[in-house]
């Protein structure tokens, strides 16, 4: 079966002889590999075999932990699970977990059947600082979240994206941004064998970004470009359209810029549902 990638976009294959087999190595005891079939290696795009991604959607407005109110933040997380649902994407969210209880969605999540997935959208807004986010009542590093779904601990997600959607501060340091004006005018050897190794963190997106802006561009272009081509009109539109406005000098007229980090092997594409014919 071919599936359209849209305009302009390449199609992907998802024929049955279009797969290859994937080797998942335990941390646990390295002498144990389990054989997962995933789609052939040379293809460009992530395949869309079941037309909908698993989307949690973790939002903070409330701490314990000596953290400000989010005032806002519940009519992003509304946003979010409305564009992912129109999407027609399986969405669930969670309000103001601690950390245990925030661990223990994780936990579940990754020992789910997510076999009938094309991939995994993980939404997290909360207060930030360098690579923590904060739950209600103490922080987790993003590093901690991202490793439980590696690989060799989901199985069921291994070669599919795995998609994080972050708001939350990064850092106590402004950028008063840079006045600028418009300008007037080797091969790699192939093994011929059905099976082989991928790392074990392979195919993450993390995108620290507004959540606005995204919504926005996703229903705008997701019939058109990839998903890293989405997040990078983002990029576009938040670095140059976006400042601060704050009562407080030193924090009014301040630039943001989104981070994009990826280990993706492919495009991600987010393309026409049924209910957009």
């Amino acid at each position: 079966m071919k599936l359209a990638g849209g305009d302009g976009r390449k199609s992907v294959s998802t024929d049955s002889e279009q797969t290859d087999s994937l080797w998942i190595r335990s941390n646990k005891d390295s002498s144990k590999s389990v054989s997962i079939s995933i789609p052939n290696r040379n293809e460009f795009y992530y395949p869309q075999q079941y037309g909908k991604m698993k989307c949690l959607i973790l939002n903070y407005e409330e701490f314990t932990n000596k953290q400000p109110t989010r005032h806002g933040t519940q009519l992003d997380a509304d946003t979010l699970d409305k564009t992912f649902k129109d999407f027609g994407f399986e969405c669930t969210t969670w309000n103001n977990l601690t950390l245990s209880e925030t661990k223990k969605v994780l936990d579940d999540a990754t020992k789910s059947n997510l076999n009938n997935f094309d991939g995994l959208i993980l939404c997290l807004l909360s207060h930030g600082d360098k690579d923590e986010i904060s739950c209600k009542d103490q922080w987790i590093s993003i590093e901690s979240i991202r490793n439980r779904f590696k690989s060799d601990r989901c199985p069921s997600l291994a070669g599919k994206p795995k998609l994080f959607f972050i708001q939350a501060c990064r850092g106590t340091l402004f950028d008063s941004g840079t006045l600028v004006h418009d300008s007037l005018s080797s091969s790699l050897i192939r093994n011929d064998s059905r099976t082989f190794l991928i790392p074990t963190n392979a195919d993450f997106l993390l995108f620290f970004s507004t959540y606005e802006d995204l919504c926005q561009v996703l229903k705008e272009y997701r019939n058109q470009y990839d998903l890293m081509t989405m997040c990078t009109i983002v990029c576009q539109r938040i670095a140059f359209e976006r400042q601060s406005k704050s009562t407080d000098k030193f924090r009014n007229r301040k630039k943001q810029m989104p981070c994009i980090m990826s280990t993706l092997t492919r495009l991600v594409l987010i393309s026409k549902t049924t209910t957009d014919l």
